[in-house]
């Protein structure tokens, strides 16, 4: 709903604190944002203000603006003075937990320091509804008119098909390309710069983010093993070893001859490393290059913005590719993609299950106990097909259920959720290999390093979003010499599945940070097996 907006401007006295406080909490009812999420919102700010007023005093004036623009709820808070950056000074562990949830997750948030004036800056993240009932009667809704244009004729059919709907796909695909290749560096390069910001954890950070990246590497390693003989490829070489100067010559086309051409070129390799690159220059930088990194930050959730605006064109966008597939008498290429998400959600649910086994062994933890704990989450994962629905519910089991230390979720799930995502993963490689199997691409053994490496690339970069995957699968295909026609099948049930590589993903970074908190003695081990 449209709430009314709020200008106030008091000084740092706690009453006033107080009163701006109750503002807030008003403009959050007023959106009616799920009670919790608004609680955490408004505690959020009263430490801010409280870090404010140690650091100016309390003659100190704010200004407190809620507000919206195109949509996008927004609450601003503002004090003139010396630079101050609440967020990045706070140091015990609760505040930290704050900054990470808020600026990665659900609700985000960002410092500025512009001509002598702070600014906190939060973008409300409003609760979606689950597209699955539009999905569903868009495929309904698709067919009933593609068997209704059986009454026209022929010519008419095809005529529409080609000089229509098609025209239309394809301009889809180029708008979310569009945003998907920024946001491949932007994605890199800022989670690589939002590392330091848990400096004061010390090795704990190091060794998450590495234990992800194993994890990823070797969950998208098996996955391609098991996936192998469940298609039949044909083979473009007459020797499957790689040459030395062919891996030298595949290696060396990673790295960007120009700032610009990888991103001319959709060049998915070149853009991660240029973000590797940029995101460490960053954090050498920083303090200079803050105000680079909020920059960025602002370009990448204006990205995300209008993605997100055209992924709410789904359901017509999978009405027309039906459409068009029956009147182009196409359906038998996309009937079939449907069985790769057999073997995709069969590789989800046992990657899932061995990380399961493996926590139950070492700590005689009951399995069904263990999935009862983290089925809420992947439930409304799955709802939902939202990271964002199911965070506090994740944060909640983590801390509650499953006896997690605070100082390693309150990290581990928003980086967690930004990075480490074998759900996707698996999906990727499964896509990539029955890709080439059904349009007989030849392969190497050269093609299959590059595809283990694209996936596990890509399914870090991709943002956590509904369809979020559906930007990057052009540049996958692009790369490994998959044939664009390749993605109208694909595109077709990807779209109604990308929920549950959501839920996958959700209950694998609990998963994991049971882990890694039993590796750093950060486990407690009673709350876990009740």
């Amino acid at each position: 709903m449209r709430a009314k907006d709020i200008g106030f401007n008091f000084f740092l006295e706690a009453d006033k604190i107080d009163l701006a406080s109750e503002k807030i909490m008003d403009f959050l009812q007023q959106l009616a944002l799920e009670h919790r999420e608004a609680l955490r919102i408004q505690l959020s700010t009263e430490n801010i203000l409280l870090a404010w007023q140690e650091r100016f005093g309390k003659s100190a004036q704010v200004r407190l603006s809620c507000y919206s623009r195109m949509g996008q709820p927004l609450i601003r808070l503002q004090l003139d003075g010396d630079a101050f950056d609440p967020l990045e000074q706070s140091g015990d562990a609760s505040s930290l937990w704050e900054k990470h949830l808020l600026s990665q997750m659900e609700t985000r948030a960002a410092y500025s320091y512009t001509r002598g004036v702070n600014t906190i800056t939060f973008r409300i993240v409003m609760p979606k509804r689950s597209p699955l009932v539009l999905l569903l009667f868009s495929l309904a809704a698709a067919a009933l008119v593609g068997i209704a244009g059986g009454l026209l004729p022929a010519e008419a059919r095809v005529a529409i098909a080609e000089q229509w709907l098609t025209p239309i796909c394809t301009t889809y695909l180029n708008v979310l390309s569009f945003c998907g290749i920024p946001l491949i560096f932007l994605s890199v390069a800022l989670g690589i710069r939002g590392i330091d910001d848990v400096n004061m954890f010390g090795r704990i950070g190091k060794k998450m983010v590495l234990h992800y990246f194993l994890v990823l590497l070797a969950t998208t390693l098996l996955a391609a093993a098991a996936a192998y003989p469940m298609f039949r490829f044909i083979f473009g070489g007459s020797s499957l070893n790689i040459a030395y100067t062919d891996l030298l010559e595949m290696v060396l086309g990673w790295l960007p001859t120009s700032l610009l051409q990888p991103f001319l070129d959709c060049n998915a390799m070149q853009l991660i490393l240029m973000g590797f690159i940029f995101g460490i220059g960053l954090l050498k930088l920083d303090p200079l290059a803050r105000n680079l990194a909020g920059v960025l930050d602002d370009l990448q959730s204006l990205l995300l913005l209008v993605a997100e605006w055209f992924t709410r064109l789904i359901p017509v966008f999978v009405f027309i590719i039906i459409v068009k597939s029956f009147w182009l008498g196409q359906m038998s290429e996309i009937l079939p993609a449907w069985k790769s998400w057999a073997v995709t959600s069969g590789l989800q649910a046992t990657a899932l299950l061995v990380m399961a086994l493996q926590i139950c062994r070492k700590n005689k933890v009951r399995l069904s106990l263990l999935l009862k704990k983290v089925s809420a989450t992947f439930l409304i994962a799955l709802g939902t097909n939202s990271c964002a629905a199911s965070i506090t519910e994740s944060y909640a089991c983590c801390g509650g259920k499953l006896g997690i230390d605070g100082k390693v979720f309150g990290f581990g799930i928003p980086i967690g959720t930004s990075i480490f995502k074998p759900s996707s993963a698996i999906r990727l490689i499964v896509l990539a290999f029955y890709m080439a199997s059904t349009y007989q691409v030849g392969v190497s053994a050269e093609w299959f390093v590059m595809a283990i490496l694209m996936t596990v690339m890509l399914s870090i970069a991709v943002p956590a979003i509904p369809g979020g995957t559906l930007m990057f699968c052009p540049m996958l295909f692009a790369q490994l010499g998959l044939p664009a026609e390749a993605l109208t099948p694909m595109l077709a049930t990807d779209i109604f599945f990308d929920a549950v590589c959501t839920a996958f993903n959700q209950v694998s970074v609990q998963m994991a940070l049971i882990q890694q908190a039993d590796v750093l003695g950060m486990l407690e081990r009673d709350a876990l097996r009740q």
